[in-house]
């Protein structure tokens, strides 16, 4: 049943567009937009006072195109910014802070350009780009920080000079030396929003990704509660009722007229036996490694002990191994429970043969399981992995694919799926050769 030759994908696999899904655990949600739009209220304010302190005190007047016009923009955006909480988080938080660039650009150039000390902003703003948006939405940022910066050199208005304020475009065409020191000033401005956003960016992502783990380590924690609980609660009133029903048997088998009895206790003891099968699941949906070490197995031998363990269904399991599969040091009973609760869905998504294809990828081994079944829909897709999310198709709970990936995802290993609505789903494990974890 296992071979090693390299199989041919079953038809429909590759002919359609499919749609494909990359499991995480659920990203809790993060009120971006809501601190956004408080911090740009603030903003508001603080422009407003600062126009009228500077017109009174210093008597600089502004251009009431440009300050009423600024004052506008962020009073609508923000209005605007308050109507799109449905909208994608990260595309709004983008956009809106591209918009803040401009208009720091525009506020910068009436009054005194890149010598007003408050050209520092931009590196705000990439930074808030860089934590609250999309790595293109964050060069984006970086671009126009860079571009509107060298705009202010050449198109400013000049401050007053008790305010400190000089002509740059005399000292551009004047002085060479003064020339080489305002494109320093740019090229560091350029520099610093750069590494700004990319060490911000990966932490960022580092800390979101942190925030992934604690979130799922709370899953299981509460389903190893539940387990616990249910096991506790529920296993003490099983064991009396399988010791009463094995004494109700043995006395009803003494009798030649309780046949119909007979029947109902054997009924009785089999629900009983089911309860316990969910009560086993239930305990497995930890995923946890349970200090289990790695040792070196061959990955044909793993398979076989599943495909054996599913009974008759092994007769549908087509397995296909690479000839240059090279043996792996892995938890040999988290990986074979992973494994196996993706070929039981598999088994249980078609009544026909279903196929597992192991090869090096990556340093690593892959290994698709494949399926001619109905497929999922990209919401189906969206919610796989979710404890207890279930089509209602097989009977199940709603754990398998939850455990496989709690348990994939401690070996350090990765789990997709790839499902076409009437052509089957095929999933993707992959594992690292040596598992320390």
């Amino acid at each position: 049943m296992i071979s090693d030759v390299k199989s041919v994908a079953p038809k429909g696999y590759s002919s359609r567009k499919r749609h494909s899904v990359f499991l995480a655990a659920p990203q809790p949600e993060q009120p971006r937009l809501n601190w956004l739009l408080r911090l740009r209220w603030v903003a508001l304010i603080a422009l407003s006072l600062t126009f009228i302190i500077v017109e009174s005190y210093w008597s600089l007047e502004f251009a009431d195109t440009w300050k009423f016009g600024s004052l506008l923009l962020l009073f609508l955006s923000n209005l605007i910014l308050s109507r799109t909480r449905r909208l994608a988080e990260t595309t709004v938080t983008g956009g809106i802070i591209s918009v803040d660039v401009l208009l720091l650009t525009g506020l910068l150039a009436i009054s005194g350009g890149a010598a007003n000390p408050f050209s520092v902003l931009y590196l705000v703003l990439v930074t808030l780009g860089a934590i609250t948006s999309t790595s293109t939405w964050t060069w984006i940022i970086v671009s126009l920080s860079s571009v509107g910066y060298a705009f202010l050199f050449t198109a400013h208005i000049q401050l007053p000079p008790e305010l400190g304020g000089f002509e740059m475009s005399e000292h551009m065409h004047g002085a060479s030396s003064y020339d080489i020191h305002l494109h320093g000033m740019w090229l560091a401005h350029t520099i610093s929003s750069v590494a700004i956003a990319f060490f911000v960016s990966r932490l960022s992502r580092s800390l979101s990704q942190e925030k992934e783990r604690q979130v799922q380590n709370a899953r299981l924690l509460g389903l190893a509660a539940l387990a616990a609980g249910a096991s506790h609660e529920i296993g003490n009133p099983l064991g009396t009722i399988t010791i009463a029903t094995d004494e109700l048997e043995y006395e009803l088998s003494r009798r030649n007229d309780s046949v119909e009895l007979s029947k109902d206790v054997q009924l009785i003891k089999e629900e009983v036996d089911r309860v316990k099968l969910v009560l086993d699941r239930l305990s497995s949906a930890a995923g946890e490694l349970r200090g289990e070490g790695p040792v070196a197995l061959e990955l044909c031998d793993i398979l076989q002990n599943i495909v054996e363990s599913t009974g008759a269904d092994q007769d549908r399991i087509q397995v296909n191994l690479s000839a240059e599969l090279a043996s792996p040091r892995w938890p040999v009973q988290a990986a074979g429970q992973a494994i196996s609760q993706l070929i039981r869905n598999a088994l249980q998504a078609t009544e026909d043969k279903i196929w597992i294809k192991a090869s090096m990828v990556h340093g690593g081994i892959e290994l698709l399981i494949i399926d001619e079944g109905i497929g999922m829909d990209t919401t189906c897709l969206n919610r796989l992995g979710e404890p207890f999310f279930t089509t209602g198709k097989s009977g199940g709970m709603g754990l398998g694919v939850f455990i496989a990936r709690s348990l994939i995802d401690q070996l350090s290993g990765e789990l997709s799926f790839v499902s076409c609505l009437q052509q089957g789903t095929t999933a993707r494990i992959w594992l690292p050769l040596d598992v320390t974890g």
